[in-house]
């Protein structure tokens, strides 16, 4: 899977961008960081300090405030391909 969400508890805004995610009907993988040295290496990686790390598409995108921004902008279902579709709602 690509699209990937690595989270630390307890973090409202991991909760939040997961909530988004499902939202949109958006599959994804949360990756639950555990450790210290595992949320450096990411944060080496990404050169992000926060969490939630949202990668959508195989493409870092940010923290929820940054998911949240694509969504309202229509730009995250560009990067998922699914442009010009709206989510499928309850």
């Amino acid at each position: 899977m690509r699209n990937l969400v690595y989270t630390i508890d307890p973090c409202p805004y991991c909760d939040a961008v997961k909530r988004l995610l499902r939202d949109l009907d958006v599959a994804f993988e949360e990756r639950k960081v555990l450790s210290p040295e595992e949320a450096l290496e990411l944060k080496d990686r990404y050169g992000w300090r926060t969490f939630p790390m949202v990668i959508l598409n195989g493409r870092f995108v940010g923290g929820y405030d940054q998911t949240r921004e694509l969504a309202d902008s229509g730009k995250l279902l560009e990067i998922l391909g699914r442009k010009g579709q709206e989510p499928s709602g309850p």
